[in-house]
């Protein structure tokens, strides 16, 4: 055996741990650039600007392709969901999950705020003939709520809805913890008696920084904000490369918040490939059901 061995293992693992180290560093570095030197009134561009440059998410792309995912099963399989009746699809992409639930013979109403996905997904709406979807954004949906204004308005002009499907991880995407607030109050108006199934982001599943490396960030975001800049990163706040600007939250956290709305979360999973909970309307019962095998409960 080459007595040389061990001392290169240890170098090689040494070198290993440095390269994940710089890699987690450099990626705080976006972070806290991005968060900085973003004004909070265009982050929601910036995310859509990503986001209208993947295609998976129109016909013909991977995602469009695949239909709704064995989470998705899990969530709109559960008794609390309704087997017929109207759904509202909040930030609907290019309308996989439109056409999905439409082919399930549910009459679907729709909005998505990116122009080009919006487009696609009317169109798809109209191949499916029992469902529609409106240009629009989780901001449009409350000023249709409240004011009845808007290019959502429809949404609120018409009979309530049966349940409502959050697009893939689209609350997320909120990053103003009132305008999340603000969103649940809307949708139980459009819903008071109805299930919401939404997907969330948590911590560990996009990597959040910890450590030295999330110390940087903090110290970043000081400088930043010495130097005048107009943006600061909320606690949970992610800057994502393919994801644009995101909250982080944890099934507690969003429990509370459901809470506060008068909803109980009557299943949630945290498991991969992406957490997600479904909430009801507080009747009986507020416990937590913890996620069974797969994720399904």
């Amino acid at each position: 055996m080459d007595p040389r061995l061990p001392l290169l293992i240890r170098l090689h693992l040494g070198a290993h741990r440095a390269t994940l180290l710089l890699e987690r560093l450099a990626r705080e570095l976006l972070d806290a650039v991005a968060w900085a030197w973003t004004r909070p009134d265009r982050r929601d561009a910036v995310t859509g600007a990503i986001y209208a440059r993947a295609s998976t998410y129109l016909r013909g792309g991977e995602a469009f392709q695949r239909g709704l995912a064995s989470w998705e099963l899990d969530g709109l399989g559960r008794p609390e969901w309704p087997g017929a009746g109207r759904v509202l699809v909040c930030g609907a992409g290019g309308g996989r999950e439109v056409l999905a639930l439409a082919t399930r013979g549910y009459v679907v109403r729709a909005f998505e705020p990116l122009p080009s996905f919006a487009a696609a997904c009317a169109e798809e709406c109209r191949l499916a003939g029992v469902a529609s979807c409106l240009e629009g954004s989780y901001a449009d949906l409350v000023e249709a709520v409240r004011h009845r204004s808007g290019p959502l308005a429809p949404l609120a002009a018409g009979p309530e809805f049966d349940a409502v499907l959050l697009g893939w991880a689209s609350l997320a995407h909120v990053t103003e913890p009132e305008r999340v607030e603000a969103v649940l109050e809307a949708v139980q108006r459009l819903c008071p008696r109805g299930p919401v199934f939404t997907s969330f982001y948590t911590a560990d599943s996009v990597g959040m920084a910890t450590g030295r490396a999330r110390r940087l960030g903090e110290v970043l975001g000081r400088i930043f904000s010495a130097l005048g800049a107009p943006g600061r990163r909320p606690e949970r706040g992610v800057f994502h490369p393919r994801g644009g600007f995101l909250l982080t939250s944890s099934a507690e956290e969003l429990a509370a918040m459901a809470g506060r709305h008068g909803y109980r979360v009557a299943a949630v999973s945290t498991l991969a490939p992406q957490p997600w909970a479904l909430l009801v309307p507080e009747a009986a019962g507020n416990a937590i059901r913890p996620p069974g095998p797969g994720g399904a409960l």
